[in-house]
């Protein structure tokens, strides 16, 4: 919807910049949008939401937002040549408001949606003797969301909880490395990792909310009742415009088959 522009700031510093395994970094960022460096909404086409015969051309309302990001990063040596690290956090922060007037009650009504996410990763390398690096590092990807938008053309329901809705989606990574030098032509290097993700809503349903229309027994389920009607040569299931062949159909005793 129209333009954009977003504001960013950041500022990085170094204790010495001779060379980089000898020296300490450090980096801040701020990162900002918003509705109010967005340009004007553009024209929509739409069917009219009390006559869905009729097609007509609206603005709707910009919504109110703003999204925003703190950063930092650290690294360097702990132990000159011996150990080192890395730090970083960039959490993101995103709100959005929207007010709808509803045509159910003719009443305006605003709603809330908020998004979340945290950055951040970790990691040590260590050199115990010439030759051998081990490093682990630890990464987090952490994501909510709660609220949900009305409809801009107003057909949603004013009663609907908009706010509690939503759901969270944790996730982290760890890793590991070792590399080991043996000679000029000789190189050991090992790797391994572990990844965990879930999701999680923030109102469970209160029953199923998807009935599979045939188990992994292929038999067919309508209504909640497992059904089997069996024919000659063939198994037909209610419900369903299919059939599955399971015999051959068996023939009167002396026919020819042409």
């Amino acid at each position: 919807m129209g333009l954009s522009t977003v504001v960013l700031w950041a500022v990085s510093s170094m204790s010495s910049p001779v060379h980089e395994e000898t020296s300490n970094h450090g980096e801040a960022s701020v990162y900002f949008r918003s509705d109010e460096l967005q340009g004007p909404p553009r024209l929509d086409l739409r069917l009219n939401p009390l006559d869905a015969t009729q097609a007509e051309s609206i603005t709707y309302p910009k919504d109110d937002w703003y999204q925003y990001e703190v950063g930092f990063g650290l690294g360097g040596y702990i132990l000159k040549d011996r150990l080192w690290f890395f730090a970083s956090i960039m959490p993101r922060y995103t709100k959005t408001s929207r007010t709808v007037n509803f045509l159910l009650d003719g009443l305006d009504h605003t709603t809330a949606q908020r998004q979340n996410s945290y950055f951040g990763q970790v990691k040590l390398t260590v050199n115990p003797f010439s030759g051998l690096r081990v490093s682990a590092s630890f990464t987090n990807d952490y994501y909510k969301w709660k609220g949900s938008l009305a409809q801009l053309d107003g057909t949603g329901n004013p009663d609907y909880q908009y706010d509690i809705y939503g759901y969270e989606l944790p996730g982290w990574t760890a890793a590991a490395r070792a590399n080991f030098i043996v000679s000029d032509n000789l190189f050991f290097n090992l790797d391994s990792g572990y990844f965990r993700t879930n999701r999680k809503q923030l109102v469970e349903p209160e029953g199923p909310r998807y009935y599979f229309s045939r188990s992994n027994a292929g038999i067919k389920v309508f209504f909640g009742i497992t059904a089997i009607l069996a024919q000659i040569g063939s198994t037909s299931f209610i419900g369903s415009s299919r059939t599955q062949e399971f015999l051959p159909l068996p023939r009167p005793k002396g026919t020819i088959t042409p």
